[in-house]
């Protein structure tokens, strides 16, 4: 079936219009439910640290997103430091999973994985399902506040627990 021009642009108008109109619709979809993501994984953080008598440096916190589990949906990563362990000069990092679950994050599992002369984290991303992190380890002579050798970690989620490969 052969459209006129003018009926060709009417139609680009229209499907244009109706894709704006669901974006517009669905922001606020998107919205919500990322707030309700930050809202639970704050809540898991702050349990935490209660349990262990610290504090979150909540200015370190890193959320990335990724398909873990090869469902294609989003999962979330969330790298976390907790400080001031029962009123200590400590800081320990970790780094949690949570699974996509019919559009809700779901707690799945964390662990250690850096802190004060053990190393410090610098950055966590995704990729091909695998959870990278760029680290800085100590050196025999480098002082406890300043890590300085390069290095990287990678983990998996294996039978619902993180696991370095």
């Amino acid at each position: 079936m052969r459209f006129s021009k003018s009926r060709r642009r009417k139609i680009v108008v229209v499907s244009s219009l109706l894709v704006a109109l669901g974006m517009v619709c669905a922001a606020p979809l998107a919205l919500a439910q990322s707030q309700r993501d930050e809202s639970m994984i704050k809540s898991f953080i702050a349990q935490q640290a209660k349990r262990e008598r610290a504090t979150e440096y909540e200015e370190a916190r890193s959320i990335v997103r990724g398909d873990l589990n090869a469902d294609s949906a989003e999962d979330a990563v969330v790298l976390y430091t907790l400080e001031g362990q029962g009123g200590s000069n400590q800081y320990v990092q970790y780094l949690a999973v949570f699974l996509n679950r019919k559009g809700k994050l779901v707690y799945a599992t964390h662990q250690v994985v850096g802190g004060k002369n053990r190393k410090s984290i610098e950055s966590v991303s995704i990729k091909d399902g695998k959870i990278n992190l760029q680290t800085l380890e100590y050196l025999p002579t480098d002082a406890s506040c300043c890590p300085s050798k390069k290095g990287q970690m990678r983990f998996i989620l294996s039978g619902g627990r993180l696991k370095k490969i």
